[in-house]
């Protein structure tokens, strides 16, 4: 908590682990380059939990937001990290029982676990990725901390 940047540190309401991490991660960046910032973070976690002798590996995953791009990350120190999925296309949840709003043209959705068990609706994040959907395309990308 204290690498939290002083003028953003009045703001932190609690010391939750998702809390400090988001502060954390605007401290060093994230809106100005989320991807950047999320690996310096956990970077920066990884070196304090390691300098600590701390053995329990770290498991992340988290989405942020700009209103017009989504990035999403999937990372664990030991390779063993929760699942995280996104949707194939935008029918995914009409498709389901129909009672499901339509979703706006290139809608993706991210969520840590099928919704279903039709394996054409959800993709898997693979382990130490990062995703990122703008205009409603997906790209993953490897993520490794910083």
């Amino acid at each position: 908590m204290f690498d939290i940047a002083p003028e953003l540190f009045p703001f932190v309401e609690g010391s939750t682990d998702s809390e400090v991490l988001f502060f954390l991660a605007l401290t060093l960046g994230l809106r100005d380059d989320p991807l950047a910032a999320l690996s310096k973070t956990i970077g920066h976690v990884e070196r304090v939990r390691q300098g600590a002798g701390i053995e329990r590996p770290i498991y992340f995953s988290a989405c942020t937001t700009d209103g017009e791009r989504l990035w999403s990350v999937r990372y664990s120190s030991n390779n063993a990290s929760r699942t995280q999925y996104h949707s194939r296309h935008i029918h995914a949840l009409q498709d389901l029982d129909g009672s499901y709003d339509p979703l706006p043209d290139g809608a993706v959705i991210v969520l840590s676990e099928p919704l279903d068990k039709l394996n054409d609706h959800w993709e898997a994040v693979p382990e130490l990725a990062s995703l990122i959907v703008e205009k409603g395309e997906v790209t993953i990308c490897e993520f490794s901390p910083e």
